[in-house]
Formats: C-alpha cells, sequence, structure tokens
C-alpha cells in the first residue's frame, strides 16, 4: 500500500512529526489519527490500535505523552468478555461503552484504564481461572 499523500507530505512519514504536531498530548494525537487526517492512519485511526500504538509509545519508548489517562483500555475480544463477565457491562455495543465503563470504575483510584489491559487480556484468555 503507498503512503498516503498527506502523511508524506505533512509528516514526512515521520511519526514523530504526528507527535511534535500533538503537542505530546494523546488527546491531541488521538484526535489527528481519528478524526482531523483519518484517512492518512488506516490502520491507527480506529479505537483498539490508536490506543494501542500510544500505549506502546508511552511505555516503551523514550516519548514522554501528557495525559495518558486518555488512553483508554484496549476494547478487544478479551478486554470485551472480561468486562461483560464482571458486569461492567452487559454486552458489547460499542467500543467506547467499553471505555467509559473502565473509566469511570476507575475514577479516584491511582490506576490508568490502560493499565488494566494485561491482567483482563490474561484472564480472558486463561478462561477467567486464576493461574496457580
Amino acid at each position: 500500500m503507498a503512503i498516503s499523500k498527506v502523511l508524506y507530505e505533512k509528516y514526512n512519514s515521520d511519526p514523530r512529526q504526528v507527535i511534535r504536531e500533538g503537542q505530546n498530548c494523546v488527546v491531541r494525537i488521538k484526535n489527528i489519527i481519528q478524526i482531523k487526517d483519518k484517512k492518512s492512519f488506516p490502520y491507527l485511526s480506529g479505537p483498539k490500535m490508536a490506543n494501542y500504538w500510544l500505549y506502546i509509545l508511552h511505555n516503551f519508548t523514550d516519548i514522554k505523552l501528557r495525559n495518558v489517562h486518555k488512553i483508554t483500555i484496549i476494547p478487544d475480544t478479551h478486554v470485551i468478555q472480561s468486562s461483560i463477565k464482571l458486569g461492567l457491562i452487559e454486552e458489547f455495543k460499542t467500543s467506547d461503552l467499553v471505555a467509559d465503563a473502565w473509566f469511570k470504575v476507575l475514577i479516584g483510584s491511582e490506576l490508568q484504564p490502560i493499565d488494566l489491559h494485561p491482567v483482563l487480556w490474561n484472564w480472558s484468555r486463561n478462561d477467567f481461572k486464576p493461574i496457580v
């Protein structure tokens, strides 16, 4: 697939340019890749990959992101199943419903929604059984 014209011309095909334009702010970066220049980011523009990409940048690079609490829990199959099993949602309707439920549950805690992703993912992958 050819690199989009906007991605090439505006961002010089460099993700660091996107981060700079977004002023290292999760909310602004999401706005760029999911709304403003969505067509330039076909693989990152959805709720699952946008949040996962930002999570990877935050945890495994030296990039310092602002508003990290706005990286939502990644609404993949395992997180959705865990959310239903825990009674946070009754059924899956939208990714935003899952993200909002976890955001509300964690208000006042020191945890960020993205912190729970590995735990919920592994719990679901293990058929909701504890690892002993």
